[in-house]
């Protein structure tokens, strides 16, 4: 719904990406909207860990969190008055443990 990103996406010259803030050269830490054929892509999968700053945490036996900053812009956009949209990340995780059961 927001109008900026709404806009880079319908724009076929816009290259609208997504990466962990402070980390946008880093590969593994953020993904580009579309393709080069205009394909929307809306996932974003962030490994853990030191090489794009996120680390869980353990809230409680069965919980962990982790939290982070991304940003959203257009690759294209080069003025000085570019947009890149801030937004704070945060996820919630549930531990399972699974019994695998052998038998001969």
């Amino acid at each position: 719904s927001d109008p900026d990103i709404a806009r880079w996406m319908n724009d076929p010259k816009s290259q609208p990406v997504v990466y962990v803030y402070g980390h946008k050269t880093l590969v593994p830490c953020g993904t580009s909207l579309k393709n080069d054929k205009g394909q929307q892509n809306y996932n974003l999968t962030i490994p853990y860990g030191k090489h794009c700053d996120v680390h869980l945490a353990d809230l409680e036996p069965n919980y962990r969190t982790a939290e982070t900053t991304i940003a959203l812009e257009d690759n294209v956009d080069t003025s000085i008055s570019k947009v890149i949209r801030i937004n704070h990340v945060f996820c919630l995780y549930t531990r399972s443990v699974q019994t695998i059961r052998y038998s001969d």
